[in-house]
């Protein structure tokens, strides 16, 4: 369960990380 819990949080902080870098405009932290 937590295996899956933290390949989850993975690919959310990656999916996260990616749409944050077609916002540089928005935001550049």
């Amino acid at each position: 369960m937590e295996i899956f819990l933290i390949d989850l949080a993975k690919q959310l902080i990656t999916y996260l990380y990616d749409s944050e870098q077609t916002q540089t405009e928005v935001n550049e932290a």
